[in-house]
């Protein structure tokens, strides 16, 4: 790895003192998330140094001590260079691209890409790095901006273990980093997943309060009676079947879920209610 800047005796959360190593850093994409996240790290002491598209963004960062950079080329000569960029075409120009900083990087640095993109993205960076001497690690994020402000966003982390064990210290700043396997693809599936899961249980509290609503059941106590109670018992029970033996079977197939599925509808037709997840649940 590159040579750190400097080392320091200094006090982590709880209070303990510890030896911290502070690096450069090189930081692209200021959006809500990334200047938050930036903005955490620039007071843990590391030298930041950023780069983004938007005037204003860069200006701010400036104001509280941090470096702009004027092109891509200077993030590259960073310890560590973290992208919190929209998609996969703003990955590829910023680190692929003619202008992308890969081409900058030092053998022996470090590109987290904390953005979430496809899976073959990601493979396809950490093949490129690694064509070059570099590392790389994936690590997509979980939160929204006030969980970024906070520092308390859920960090996916795939690549390397060694990788992981030197960048964990530095995103913790952030949040909460878990590694999560050692191919580049896995916190992107995670991610990726994850955010399935959001979008689907979002529709799903849609659904579950416009039908007890409609049946006259407030949403304070349908909230108490489903997600404090359920969520912590029966769907966790579910969630570790599933977990410890995969060939565990979905509760939508079963004759009991079909039969209660077919209950609810029924009732919901009744009440003029359109419940989109159940009717693709009785059509699976």
């Amino acid at each position: 790895m590159n040579d750190y800047d400097r080392e320091e005796l200094d006090a982590d959360p709880a209070g303990t003192m510890v030896t911290r190593r502070y690096l450069s850093i090189g930081f692209v994409g200021l959006g809500a998330i990334g200047s938050a996240v930036a903005r955490h790290l620039l007071a843990s002491g590391h030298k930041v140094t950023v780069w983004a598209r938007r005037p204003s963004a860069l200006s701010d960062f400036a104001a509280r001590g941090g470096i702009v950079a004027s092109s891509l080329s200077e993030i590259g000569e960073a310890d560590i260079i973290i992208s919190v960029v929209f998609d996969d075409d703003a990955t590829r120009e910023v680190v692929l691209g003619p202008a992308g900083f890969i081409h900058a990087m030092r053998p022996g640095s470090i590109h987290v890409a904390m953005e979430t993109i496809s899976p073959a993205l990601s493979r396809e960076l950490y093949d490129s790095h690694t064509a070059r001497g570099q590392h790389y690690l994936a690590a997509p994020v979980f939160g929204r901006p006030e969980a970024a402000e906070a520092g308390q966003l859920g960090i996916m982390c795939s690549g390397g273990k060694d990788v992981y064990v030197i960048v964990a210290p530095i995103l913790a700043f952030a949040g909460t980093p878990r590694w999560v396997g050692p191919q580049a693809e896995q916190a992107m599936l995670v991610k990726l997943i994850g955010n399935h899961m959001i979008l689907t249980m979002g529709e799903l509290l849609g659904e579950t309060f416009a039908f007890l609503r409609a049946g006259g059941i407030s949403g304070a106590e349908s909230k108490a009676a489903l997600l404090d109670d359920l969520i912590p018992t029966v769907l966790a029970g579910y969630a570790q079947r599933m977990a410890d033996q995969p060939e565990t079977s979905r509760p939508a197939a079963s004759r009991i879920g079909r039969k209660d599925n077919a209950l609810v509808l029924d009732v919901a037709e009744r009440m003029n209610i359109d419940l989109p997840l159940a009717r693709l649940i009785a059509g699976l």
